[in-house]
């Protein structure tokens, strides 16, 4: 995937069930756990490709802003995802899971960020 389109697709990616969750009425015919596998399916290949994409000596700083604010909505949207699994009485172990994946998504940004901040003082 090309640098330019690869943070527009992640935050598509969060959005695919409209950016929000559904009112409490609609919750009994969401499946959370699709939405989880979905989620940590995509943080696997982002864990892969945000590593490569920063080590690319011509990404510019305007990429690297949108896809820091790319995993920061994705972080934001899994940290909903978690809340309303507990809510919803989940096992331990999926919560656990969700809370990984919240967790691998600020990992990523503090890389991004890490980037982002020495693009700046490159400048």
């Amino acid at each position: 995937m090309r640098l330019t389109t690869i943070a527009t697709h992640w935050r598509l990616t969060g959005s695919r069930h409209g950016g929000h969750f559904a009112p409490m009425s609609e919750t009994a015919t969401t499946d959370w756990l699709d939405i989880l596998k979905e989620q940590t399916r995509t943080g696997e290949q982002m864990g892969r490709q945000v590593p490569e994409m920063l080590a690319k000596p011509e990404i510019t700083e305007g990429q690297v802003k949108a896809l820091f604010q790319a995993l920061e909505t994705q972080a934001e949207f899994v940290e909903r995802l978690t809340a309303i699994l507990e809510d919803n009485g989940y096992d331990f172990d999926i919560i656990s899971a969700a809370e990984r994946l919240e967790d691998k998504y600020a990992d990523l940004a503090g890389e991004v960020a890490e980037k982002l901040k020495g693009m700046k003082v490159e400048t």
